[in-house]
């Protein structure tokens, strides 16, 4: 007897997380990173970087 499954990986960012739904995904694997624009005083202008997020954003992602 022949077993068959599939199983989908979906790679995103913290900008969708609260909004999308995926129909068949069970399981979501949260990195803890998140992109975060800050002030670079050496080039005089804004920036994004990625950070780990904070014990607290995590149990908030979680029961939303």
């Amino acid at each position: 007897m022949e077993v068959s499954f599939s199983l989908q990986v979906i790679l995103a960012t913290n900008i969708a997380e609260s909004s999308v739904t995926i129909p068949g995904v069970a399981y979501v694997i949260d990195s803890c990173r998140s992109l975060q624009v800050y002030w670079d005083p050496i080039r005089k202008t804004d920036a994004a970087g990625l950070v780990w997020i904070s014990k607290s954003q995590v149990t908030k992602s979680q029961m939303s």
